[in-house]
Order: C-alpha cells, then sequence, then structure tokens
C-alpha cells in the first residue's frame, strides 16, 4: 500500500494505533463523560492522525534511511516507537493548550474538545 497525500487507510491505521494509546487520556482529560465527549476525543485522535501523515507518514516509510536521520527527533527504534513517542509529544502539547481551559468538555460531535461558548 502506497502513502497517498490523503491515503484515508493509513490515515484510519494512524488513527487506531493513536486511539489505542491516548483515547482514553483524552476522554478522562474532560470534566463530562458521555457520549459527545468520546466522539470528540476521536475526532481530536482523527485530527492527529492527519497531522502525523502530512508530516511523517510518508518519510518514515523508509525506516533505515529515516531511522538513522536527524528528523527522527524521539530517537526511535521503529515506526510504531516514532508514532508513540510522536503522539505523547501531540497530546502534552493538548494538555498545554487546553490545561486552563475553564469548560473542559465537547458541545457537539466533530467539534474540538474544547469550546469558550455554549449554547443549548
Amino acid at each position: 500500500m502506497t502513502s497517498m497525500p490523503n491515503d484515508p487507510e493509513r490515515i484510519d491505521t494512524i488513527a487506531i494505533r493513536l486511539a489505542n494509546k491516548f483515547l482514553n487520556q483524552l476522554f478522562d482529560f474532560c470534566n463530562q463523560k458521555n457520549y459527545f465527549v468520546y466522539v470528540g476525543s476521536l475526532a481530536e485522535i482523527m485530527d492527529w492522525s492527519y497531522e502525523f501523515h502530512q508530516q511523517y507518514d510518508h518519510k518514515i516509510k523508509d525506516w533505515e534511511t529515516f531511522g538513522t536521520s536527524n528528523e527522527n527527533i524521539f530517537n526511535a527504534v521503529s515506526q510504531d516507537e516514532f508514532l508513540i513517542a510522536w503522539g505523547n509529544h501531540r497530546i502534552a502539547k493538548f494538555y498545554e493548550q487546553n490545561a486552563n481551559h475553564p469548560r473542559k468538555f465537547i458541545t457537539r460531535a466533530g467539534a474540538k474538545l474544547f469550546v469558550d461558548n455554549i449554547t443549548k
């Protein structure tokens, strides 16, 4: 399978790996536990998957070259290890950006995890 600029199968594969590791952490970060928070957490993971795919997926296909390059910023020994290290970096960034947000919950599916104005 060849990675394309918007290869849905590869993005899905990345999303599954990231969700297995980080979905519960995102879900637990929110103050509410409901369907919309869960779906919003999944949407966040999908955003990360697309981001990783655009930045690195085409590069890590040739792991032998990438693994020894300066672009292997996490000093990972495999593609999966690099993805998880990148995910750890990404969730830390997410926490930093949202740690002081007054409303740690999702208002609708597909929304970013946190919004400032709530309308009912």
